[in-house]
This record gives structure tokens, sequence and C-alpha cells, in this order.
């Protein structure tokens, strides 16, 4: 498991502290929070064992508050728990510089555990340096070469961020599979590897085969719908997508209903995606889950993209001002204020994409201007980003494609709906092949998402 140093004199609370990081590091986080609270339980000044329930909780005001107590047992917890609290709360406002700084650290203090590496790739990737990260990652797995956790962070890096490599994902996840031959989670990184390089048959047995390994595990059946979306196999993935609800624990149910709503709109019926979203906001409360709130914000956040893109401003500004005060409610008692600002700074982006995709210059620049000013202050590189998307998007409608590819080429890189717009606009600015790469990547994205959904079967038509 190749753990940082614990500050306990408690055998259980070690052992259960980790089993915890390990059933984190393999998809189980149910029992991950039981193994955590067991670790409580036998010692109860026991900080990582505090920072892992954190990681493993339901709410963000669970993990808010779980996250505080690990800062109160810190100081007379070792360096390396300390460090890794810390670079916590400095995540958790953003401040990623102030992160990396005390990851770096924690390199320093252990230069021979790839864990400390993997918070310092962690930290690296959270500020859109995926290159850096990747060799980071790269120094965790000389160090460990049969640290498996390495392997799988690598991996996913180069499927799914940009910039994507999916073919030099093979070797780790191959690696991965030898390592971790009987976890259901190295045969979903495996499934994924094969979306990831438009295997779609073999991905969907990849999945099977968690399924199998783990019929417990709900989250085989909806990757596993995913890749039916993607083969236009819609009555597959309703079903598969079904069959991962009714297993799913905690807040998955809600979760996994967003996609099962997304199938519509892959299937080019983005009307009836946003209607079967609006259903999933009302039926959320008796539905048992963890993190109500948090469950309805994840719907809310898929149909006002949906909308937006598809051009139903009525329902986006619907969804908006039904997600706005969830928004706020959920941040309120948050230990920091600068919580409430990032909060406020999403509120002001979906409301500036909204009047950019409508064409409205006035309330699209000045909630640019809101998204800049309240994020101002975080330590973030990418802070600027929501606003060059907002800028790009009302600069694309106005049909000035040169200033629409400069902004969207600051926005962030791995929304897939800002890449289709951003193809939009180099192509109109007389940039075809660039435009036409682009829509290529677009139209073979195998990995499902709101902004993907619609995103993809346009990019493929632009191809015709």
């Amino acid at each position: 498991m190749a753990m940082l140093p614990m500050t306990s004199s408690s055998a259980a609370a070690k052992m259960h502290a980790m089993l915890g990081q390990r059933a984190l590091e393999t998809n189980h986080p149910l029992e991950a929070a039981q193994h955590f609270e067991q670790a409580i339980a036998a010692d109860s000044t026991l900080a990582f064992a505090r920072l892992g329930a954190a990681n493993a909780s339901t709410s963000f005001a669970e993990y808010d508050a779980k996250l505080s107590a690990a800062a109160r047992f810190a100081e007379h917890a070792s360096r390396a728990e300390q460090l890794q609290i810390s670079i916590a709360r400095k995540s958790l406002v953003n401040d990623f510089a102030g992160a990396e700084a005390l990851a770096r650290e924690l390199v320093t203090a252990e230069p021979k555990n790839p864990r400390a590496y993997l918070a310092l790739a962690s930290v690296q990737q959270q500020m859109g340096r995926e290159l850096e990260a990747r060799r980071t990652m790269e120094r965790a797995i000389a160090i460990a070469p049969t640290f498996s956790p390495a392997y799988a962070q690598l991996a996913f890096s180069y499927m799914t961020s940009q910039p994507t490599d999916a073919a030099k994902a093979g070797p780790y996840v191959d690696k991965l599979v030898s390592l971790e031959p009987t976890e259901a989670g190295t045969f979903i990184a495996q499934g994924s590897f094969f979306r990831a390089t438009n295997q779609l048959p073999r991905a969907r047995s990849a999945y099977s085969r968690a399924a199998q390994l783990d019929p417990t595990m709900a989250l085989p059946l909806q990757q596993r719908g995913h890749v039916a979306s993607f083969m236009g196999d819609y009555d597959a993935a309703r079903a598969d997508y079904d069959a991962a609800i009714k297993l799913g624990k905690q807040n998955e149910a809600a979760s996994f209903g967003v996609f099962r709503a997304l199938v519509a709109v892959h299937s080019g019926k983005p009307e009836q995606g946003i209607a079967e979203l609006d259903r999933l906001v009302g039926e959320i409360d008796g539905m048992k889950v963890s993190d109500p709130r948090g469950a309805k914000i994840g719907a809310l956040d898929a149909e006002i993209q949906v909308a937006i893109q598809s051009g139903d401003f009525a329902s986006a500004a619907r969804a908006i001002a039904q997600r706005t005060p969830l928004v706020r409610e959920q941040v309120a008692g948050a230990s920091e204020e600068t919580v409430k600002r990032i909060a406020e700074g999403s509120i002001a982006y979906y409301e500036g994409m909204l009047a950019a995709r409508q064409g409205d210059s006035i309330v699209a620049k000045a909630r640019a201007a809101e998204v800049r000013r309240v994020l101002a202050s975080t330590n973030d590189p990418r802070k600027d980003q929501g606003a060059h998307a907002i800028l790009g998007v009302l600069a694309l409608e106005g049909k000035d494609f040169k200033a629409a590819a400069s902004h969207l080429a600051q926005a962030n890189p791995n929304d897939v709906y800002l890449m289709y717009e951003r193809a939009l606009a180099l192509d109109g600015a007389g940039q075809p092949s660039e435009a036409k790469a682009l829509f290529r990547k677009i139209a073979q994205w195998n990995f499902n998402g709101p902004d993907a959904a619609l995103a993809r079967r346009e990019a493929a038509e632009r191809l015709h």
C-alpha cells in the first residue's frame, strides 16, 4: 500500500485507515467510509483517518466538516499527514499554487513514497498542467513499479485530459491488469481504454467482466451504458443505467439517472433529455440518496448545459433559477468564505453562457466580468477560463470568429462543448484543417457527459 507515515499507537486504527485508502482507490467509497470510521473509533486522534473520512464523504457539508476536523488533529500528526491535510484545505479554496508548494514539500519529506508524487501530480492536474503531471506520475512509477494507483491515474490522464493521447495509456492499463487482476476497477480502466481508442465492443466486454468480478458494484453497468449510448444501442443503454440505479449506493442512483436522461440527447432528441432531467430533479427527494441537494445541483448542471447547447433558452433559464438557491444553500455553512465566492462564480458562469448563446452582449459581458471579479483573489491559474468561455461563445454568436477562437483557446480545454464551439470558430476564421481535426476528435470522444452528448453528434455531422 506504500502508506505515508501516520501517527497512532493503535495498530487497528492504522489497519483500518490503510484499508479505507485501498477501498477509495478501488472504487468502493462506502466501504472506505466504514473503514475510516472504524479507524477513528480505534484512535480518535488519527488525523489521516479523519482526512480519509472527508475524502469518502458524500456531500460538500460533510467533506468540509470532516476536513476541518482533520485539521484540528493535525498538530500532533506526522509531517506527511499535516501536509496532506493542508494540501486538501488549499485545494478547497482553489489555492492550487499554495497546494503545489505543499505537495513539493511532501515529495521532499517522503522522496521514496509514490503517494507523495501522486499528491503533487493531482495538484498539477488541477492547475491544468497535465504534461508536467504525467512526468510526476512517471516518477511515482519509477520508485514503486508495483504501485497500481499510479498506473491508473496516469492511464486516465492520457485518456481523458487534454492533451489526450489514448494510445499511450495502453501499457499502463496492461500493467494495471497484471497487478490487479481480481479488481473490478481494473477492468473499468481497461474498458475506458477501449472506449478512448474507439474499440467499443471490447469496451463493453471489459465492463461486463468488471460486473462479473463484483456483482454488487453499480459502476461497471453504468460504464457499459455509456458504451451502448455511443454505439447507438439506446434500449441497451437505458437497461444498463436502470440496473446500475437499482444497485446504486450513496448518491449513485441520482447521478446515474443523469446519464440515463442523456441517452435521449445522444439519440438526437435533446428536448426529451431535458424533460427527463427535469423529472429527475423532482424525484430526487424520494430516492433516499445521501445528498439530495448536491444530486439536484448535478442534474440541473446537466439540464442547463443541454438546454443552452440545444437552444432551449427557456428551459435553461428555468434550470438556472432552480440551481442558484441550491448552490448558495450548499455553501452557506462553508468554513471558508472563498468557497462562497467560487459558488457565485459558477452562478455567474451559467447566466453568462446563457446570455452569450442568446447574443445578449450586455448581460454576457457583465457576467464574464463578474466571474473575473469574484474569482480574482483565488490562487488558481484557471480562474479566467469561465470568463473566456462566455466571451468566446458571445463572439461566435456575433460571427467574430477570430475573437471567438482566441477566447475559446483560453477556456476549459476539457469541456467538449467548448471544444466544439472552438472548432466552429476556427472554421469560420478560415482555419478548416484545424477545425476538422477538432471535429474528428469530438466525434470519436467516447466519454460521457452533458458537454459531449450533443456536441459529439453535431461534430460527426460536420465531417460529412
